[in-house]
């Protein structure tokens, strides 16, 4: 399970530094804008796969 989260965190971490990059280095070539409505819906599809992966995890580690 454990291992599981930390992809996910590992794909958000990746997902924040290529905005730092693009921001920070002002180039378009390193890294990826914040884009407007697409972000929003990358994020969110985040959020619902962060949340089935907590949901999924927790109830089997209850019926054990």
């Amino acid at each position: 399970m454990t291992r599981n989260v930390w992809k996910n965190m590992r794909t958000l971490l990746v997902w924040i530094m290529g905005l730092i990059l693009f921001y920070a280095t002002g180039s378009s070539e390193l890294g990826e804008g914040w884009y407007i409505p697409g972000s929003f819906f990358i994020l969110l599809s985040y959020g619902v796969m962060c949340v089935g992966i907590f949901i999924y995890y927790g109830k089997g580690a209850r019926a054990t």
